[in-house]
């Protein structure tokens, strides 16, 4: 990271970008200084919206790369399902949509992760936790996975619950600073 731009390379050429979200919004700048190319995306669903894969699909654009796919955030499918049936009936969908769809819908484990947040903005943290247990169901070697779920369990009030997450995370990458300093938060509470 350089001046708060991140310093990336595509194709053996210099990118320049940075991205971001918060409640409300997100948006992503990737510049080309060579090429003299610039993409910029912005969204008002920050949670939902693919802005890396826009990004992706708008450089494939300008550079004439017509092989690439933007596959739909599978959030956009189980979210309207969580919240006007059941978790069930959300956790059946996104299990028949990565069977039978992939090919259509990004299930990608930040996705999940997303609409787990999502649901935390909205103090849903019930909601988040069942979609944060489908993603480590998912995803079980993702230490983020396991993260975002203690983190939600300490949230909820529920420690030992919260512990036993941040241990399988840092049985998984016994390296990761932020889950030992919030195992160790937590015993010290």
């Amino acid at each position: 990271m350089g001046l708060g731009w991140f310093l990336d390379t595509r194709n053996g050429k210099q990118v320049i970008g940075h991205g971001g979200s918060d409640v409300g919004y997100a948006s992503n700048i990737s510049i080309i200084p060579q090429d003299s190319v610039a993409v910029v995306v912005m969204g008002n669903l920050f949670s939902f919206v693919p802005d890396g894969g826009i990004k992706e699909l708008a450089f494939n654009a300008v550079y004439n790369l017509v092989d690439w796919k933007l596959k739909k955030p599978v959030n956009l499918v189980i979210a309207p399902l969580m919240c006007k049936e059941s978790f069930a009936k959300a956790k059946e969908k996104y299990f028949e949509l990565k069977n039978n769809n992939s090919d259509d819908y990004d299930f990608t484990e930040e996705w999940l992760d997303k609409l787990g947040y999502a649901f935390v903005d909205e103090g849903k943290l019930q909601d988040a936790i069942s979609v944060l247990q489908l993603n480590a169901e998912a995803y079980p070697k993702s230490v983020n996975c396991y993260d975002s779920l203690g983190e939600i369990y300490v949230m909820n009030g529920q420690k030992e619950r919260a512990k036993e997450a941040f241990k399988t995370a840092l049985k998984l990458d016994p390296n990761c600073e932020r889950c030992l300093r919030k195992l160790k938060k937590i015993g010290n509470d």
